[in-house]
């Protein structure tokens, strides 16, 4: 047995009221239940059926208004404010103000100083209670959707009208879209499920403003001030809920994006994710109150309480649980920007805002601006390959001490053939300045027994501990700034 719900049904706590109305023309072999809308007692015959329970074995169908499939009939009529050619169209509104797109376009009139009389204005199907009028201004292009309203009729039987408004005094554009959805409501008239011009809502207040397109809303009062942001998806409490124009968001979680606005191309997963964001666009946040306080773009946030102290830096990543906030709150990172912080409780190791810093370890809290900090200060770091770096190549002095030899791994990785000296002290120069200090390791590779010599370094250079060397011995050296 297939059901077929036209237009709305209202469900109570604790009845369904229903009636069977078959449409006009429609079959009456009992093989399909018409319920009629809008269900409210108020508006049902003595002989409404009132049921704790409908039971529906088949299919239920809820469908939607649809526009007029004609337009009215246009004459001169008395001496009045119009004068041109005008075009019309009329559509449909419901119950809960649900507006359909206009319909058909009526033929033309021509006036010269003249008010219109429209008669056989269409009258809706079940569901309908009220019409709007629309129309061109002189001259105006039929087809290009921009038809101003004219009057709504708040009934659904009258079919004549006089149209004596100026140009000037049109209200708005007609709607190109089927605003009138397929909506369930509970018994106070909230919302339960509802789709309109390709989006879909799900829970009370959900979606209430229905004027964005390709939409989903899923949870009580998500995306409720949506006007024109499209293809959002929200799943949540509240979730996006202040969003007004925002496009391309996706909220996952209850109080997620929760004071978005009019940002763009925003992803926020877990509970309070980028709660404070308003206009901030290009952010990922992935983690209960990841980027809670921000209001920039450009920033990724993952793991609990990421980035969480952030409001006007930007373009910084954090991966880790408190990662950018610290487990010492008031060394969050609040304005710095460009920052990567990877690991847990991996960021900032004062109040200090840095920018250009990569912390790279858990509890890694680095003190420097364009910096790169590998691990805490009682780690040891392993390369077990070779370093480069920009900058030219390191040059060396004394040339007792030898010269460059074929570079075995760029700038900073080469070797140095020694010359025919016992005792020899190796330096080398850096065009490129280090933030702190060039960090040098130099070892024998003739001799493996030896013990490599430790270089004492500064911003510019490094210097080798004297050591003992014979002739042609192949140096190699390694340095890397930090």
């Amino acid at each position: 047995m297939r059901s077929i719900l036209y237009g709305f049904i209202t469900i109570s706590a604790l009845s369904a009221q229903v009636r069977t109305v078959p449409p006009l023309n429609s079959s009456t072999d009992g093989t399909t239940i018409y319920i009629a809308a809008p269900l409210q007692a108020n508006l049902l015959p003595a002989t409404t059926i009132f049921a704790n329970t409908v039971s529906l074995p088949g299919n239920l169908l809820i469908s939607r208004l649809q526009p007029p499939v004609t337009a009215p009939t246009l004459a001169a009529g008395a001496t009045g404010l119009l004068t041109g050619v005008y075009y019309y169209r009329v559509s449909f509104l419901n119950v809960y103000a649900g507006e359909t797109e206009t319909g058909s376009v009526s033929s033309s009139v021509n006036v010269t100083t003249k008010q219109i009389s429209l008669t056989a204005i269409p009258i809706g199907a079940a569901g309908t209670v009220a019409r709007r009028i629309y129309r061109t201004v002189a001259g105006g292009d039929q087809n290009s959707g921009q038809m101003k309203l004219v009057s709504t009729l708040n009934d659904n039987f009258t079919t004549i009208y006089t149209d004596n408004i100026a140009d000037g005094s049109l209200g708005a554009t007609e709607l190109q879209i089927n605003m009138s959805g397929a909506t369930l409501y509970d018994g106070a008239g909230n919302m339960l499920f509802g789709t309109s011009n390709t989006s879909t809502a799900v829970g009370e207040y959900a979606l209430t403003n229905k004027t964005g397109a390709r939409d989903v809303a899923v949870g009580m009062q998500t995306l409720n001030d949506n006007t024109i942001g499209t293809d959002d998806v929200s799943i949540g409490y509240q979730a996006l809920t202040n969003n007004t124009m925002g496009s391309s968001i996706t909220a996952i979680g209850s109080a997620t994006l929760f004071n978005e606005q009019t940002a763009q191309d925003d992803t926020a997963v877990g509970q309070g994710a980028l709660y404070s964001d308003v206009t901030g666009s290009f952010n990922t946040a992935i983690g209960q109150s990841a980027l809670f306080s921000s209001m920039t773009d450009g920033n990724t946030a993952i793991g609990r309480f990421s980035l969480f102290d952030q409001i006007s830096g930007a373009s910084n990543t954090a991966i880790g649980a408190y990662a950018g906030h610290t487990s010492n709150g008031a060394n969050g990172n609040v304005s710095g920007s460009n920052n990567t912080y990877l690991g847990f409780d991996a960021g900032p190791g004062s109040a200090t805002q840095y920018n250009f810093q990569t912390d790279v370890g858990a509890e890694v809290n680095g003190t420097c601006s364009n910096c790169v900090v590998l691990g805490r200060t009682t780690d040891m770091v392993v390369v077990p390959g070779a370093i480069q770096s920009g900058g030219s190549n390191p040059t060396t002095t004394g040339s007792t001490c030898g010269t460059i030899g074929t570079q075995t791994g760029g700038n900073t990785n080469g070797t140095i053939l020694t010359a025919a000296v016992t005792t020899c002290t190796l330096k080398l120069n850096f065009a490129t300045t280090a933030p702190h200090a060039w960090n040098c390791w130099f070892g024998d590779r003739t001799h493996p027994a030896d013990i490599p010599v430790t270089a004492s370094s500064n911003t510019t250079s490094c210097t080798s501990n004297a050591a003992t060397i014979t002739a042609a011995d192949l140096i190699q050296f390694t340095a890397f700034p930090y």
